[in-house]
């Protein structure tokens, strides 16, 4: 089991990172609303990685940036790049290990 739970740290590490990664290319993409989609997908992959493993406040957290990832996505069209980051940014923040 702690093996397991040593391969999730590594991995979430990673996700966590890709998703700082997105964020800055959101801030110039041509699609904000692309950049969005996968930041929601490693959310919901962390999410359900977290919720299996026993860490909750991992897994709201990133249940959370997996919400506002989404309806930022769904939104993002006619929006700037900045105005569709603040509130994804704001949850990146709630997930990542301080």
């Amino acid at each position: 089991m702690f093996e397991l739970i040593d391969r999730f740290k590594a991995e979430a590490a990673d996700r966590c990172g890709k998703i700082e990664q997105l964020l800055t290319e959101m801030k110039t993409a041509d699609s904000p609303t692309e950049t969005a989609d996968k930041i929601r997908d490693h959310a919901h992959k962390l999410k359900g990685a977290a919720g299996v493993l026993g860490f909750p406040e991992l897994k709201d957290r990133a249940a959370e940036l997996e919400e506002v990832a989404a309806s930022q996505a769904a939104a993002a069209d006619g929006k700037t790049a900045e105005g569709a980051i603040r509130p994804v940014a704001s949850a990146v923040e709630a997930v990542l290990p301080d």
